[in-house]
């Protein structure tokens, strides 16, 4: 067991902050010598549970809450019960169990990540390098190939670790396991400085494509902290003064009371009082329509007409649709509490309808600039991001909120700046976000950013 916690804090340290990601190098070889060397089932489902609760704590606490948890830790404890059986069915071949871990570690990952009610790609193994020079391997397979990559690693120094082990503990080493650990040692090296040297290739390429580029235009993302009615004064007042293409707004910046639902007409003039410098600004709104409750984001021209709409597709259990008759008795302390007791949780009624993908355009439909808006934990989900590509999107457009988090918001903004880095790197395109609480910006697909927290940033993009 002792293993599992270990590998889960070096786990939350390579994680913690860009200048660690070495660590996610060598953080899984405490856990996968216990996935190894345990033949008890029960002891890897304990220790394989222990390790994801203690990794989730150190990373996304602020994502706390049963339902979303329990599923994603029932998820990853398949990983358990198939080490089990791998360990049962090659019990002589060392080589043989490691891999099948390694490979399983990933299967399980990526599942648990896609599949639960959140998705929880921020903790896979190969978000690690988001914000590494290793970053450019994601521009075929994504956070897959990192995870690969990094998985490859620790998997490499466990085989390296076993097969000097009897020797430093003042045992016989045969030749050939000497000879088979020398290989290892040699033909990961190789791969190492290959897979950097590969990485910053990507990187180049993706920065060619783009400066081959003939046109640009120029997008302002917004990060907002003080959303009270005198920080929001002085946050429009200063927007508005920003000659730019396009303004993108956070999500839900303006919110009525109860979260009550914005009409489109209602929305339109809050954006025409803006008074906004911009060509187009995309604001986001709670918004009803024929008396159906969406998650809107809307593009306005000057003048607050507005020009295409995308409502929300991944809408979040609990806060934004509940899709039962009931709801677990845990959850009734918080029924009065202003923020939530008008939610879809506790007034079905009041839950989001889900849109679908489409693309906007930036002046008329099929001749303007097209792009892809995802809805704050949207553009967790690559799939989304490779759709808007094949849609023949120029760039992604990524509104959020992070009003839900009171004490974290640095270092989920650290894990999404790597998710989001991995999939521009991936699809090719700027990915443009705007927030509460958290960061601003743009980031390409050479892997530079240019974001920053509280305030405006402004950046051209090609296309």
């Amino acid at each position: 067991m002792i293993f599992s916690i270990v590998s889960s804090l070096l786990g939350i340290l390579s994680l913690s902050s860009p200048c660690f990601y070495p660590v996610g190098f060598i953080f899984l070889v405490p856990f996968f010598y216990f996935l190894y060397t345990e033949k008890r089932f029960w002891k890897l489902l304990a220790g394989t549970f222990v390790f994801r609760s203690i990794l989730l704590v150190g990373t996304v606490y602020y994502t706390a809450e049963p339902l979303n948890w329990s599923t994603s830790i029932l998820l990853f404890l398949g990983l358990a019960f198939f080490s089990w059986i791998v360990n049962r069915t090659f019990p002589t071949s060392r080589y043989a169990r490691l891999i099948g871990i390694a490979i399983l570690y990933c299967l399980f990952d990526i599942i648990e990540a896609k599949y639960s009610f959140l998705p929880t790609y921020l903790v896979t193994v190969g978000t690690v390098l988001g914000a590494s020079p290793f970053v450019g391997l994601a521009k075929y397979g994504g956070v897959m190939t990192l995870e690969l990559f990094v998985l490859a690693s620790n998997t490499s120094i466990l085989m390296v670790v076993l097969g000097i082990w009897p020797s430093i503990a003042g045992g016989q080493v045969r030749p050939s396991a000497w000879k088979r650990t020398l290989s290892v040692i040699v033909s990961f090296t190789l791969f190492f400085s290959g897979a950097f040297l590969l990485s910053g290739y990507f990187l180049r390429q993706n920065a060619s494509v783009s400066s081959s580029y003939g046109r640009h235009l120029r997008v302002t993302a917004v990060s907002v902290k003080d959303v009270s009615p005198f920080g929001m004064q002085k946050f429009l007042a200063n927007v508005a003064d920003i000659p730019t293409d396009l303004l993108v707004l956070p999500e839900e910046l303006f919110v009525k009371e109860g979260n009550d639902p914005y009409t489109g007409e209602e929305a339109s003039m809050v954006i025409k009082n803006i008074h906004a410098k911009a060509a187009f600004v995309l604001g986001t709104f709670h918004i009803v329509r024929d008396g159906i409750h969406y998650n809107e984001a809307a593009l306005f021209n000057a003048g607050g007409d507005i020009l295409n709409r995308y409502d929300k597709n991944k809408l979040i259990i609990l806060g934004e649709y509940w899709p039962y008759a009931w709801h677990p008795s845990l959850y009734d302390f918080l029924k009065d509490d202003p923020d939530v007791k008008n939610s879809a949780f506790f007034r079905p009624s009041n839950s989001y309808t889900a849109g679908g993908v489409n693309l906007m355009y930036l002046g008329q439909r099929n001749a303007g600039v097209p792009f892809g808006t995802l809805i704050c934990l949207e553009a967790h989900y690559p799939d989304m991001i490779r759709t808007y590509k094949n849609l023949g999107a120029a760039f992604i457009v990524n509104p959020t909120s992070n009003r839900w988090i009171s004490s974290g918001a640095d270092l989920y903004g650290h894990l999404v700046g790597n998710l989001y880095a991995i999939e521009s790197v991936q699809s090719g395109l700027p990915i443009v976000v705007s927030s509460i609480n958290g960061f601003a910006g743009v980031l390409f697909p050479n892997g530079e950013r240019a974001t920053q927290w509280d305030g405006a940033t402004t950046r051209d993009i090609a296309y």
